[in-house]
């Protein structure tokens, strides 16, 4: 996976968000705990690098990520998914799921209530299977 040219966008205890040269969002999940509004900020940061870009593209790698707290499906549910934080209209994610499986299923439970046609999900157990989904993807829209 390319790193050089990736410059930080911001960064919490929750993970970093990065502005990667190939055009994506590029998320990394920190691991252990987080603060009750960490993962809020962090996801509402990436809404702002989209919008700041006019990119649709997210590379979402969680492996590290902890499992999800009630609140924070809630705020991801009510605010992220129903557009009351700054995002694009439609966004494509290649997620890297999590590498502790009590995360994976909270995750993939989340995106189980997720409205269709609002955001495309494409999960991937390898960082560099996900990094050539969004590359070839930008091949198809350009």
């Amino acid at each position: 996976m390319l790193t050089s040219g990736l410059s930080v966008f911001f960064e919490n205890a929750a993970g970093q968000v990065l502005e990667h040269p190939d055009g994506y969002a590029l998320v990394r999940h920190h691991a252990g705990k987080r603060k009750a509004d960490d993962l809020n900020t962090l996801v509402a940061c990436t809404g702002r690098l989209l919008m700041k870009r006019s990119w649709h593209r997210v590379l979402d790698d969680q492996r590290h990520m902890a499992p999800l707290t009630p609140d924070e499906k809630q705020w991801v549910l009510e605010k992220w998914y129903t557009g009351q934080t700054d995002r694009p209209v439609y966004i494509i994610t290649a997620v890297v799921v999590p590498d502790d499986v009590v995360a994976r299923l909270s995750s993939r439970q989340m995106w189980n209530e997720v409205p269709p046609g609002i955001f495309e999900y494409h999960t991937f157990t390898e960082l560099e299977e996900a990094q050539g989904f969004l590359m070839d993807l930008a091949e198809e829209l350009w």
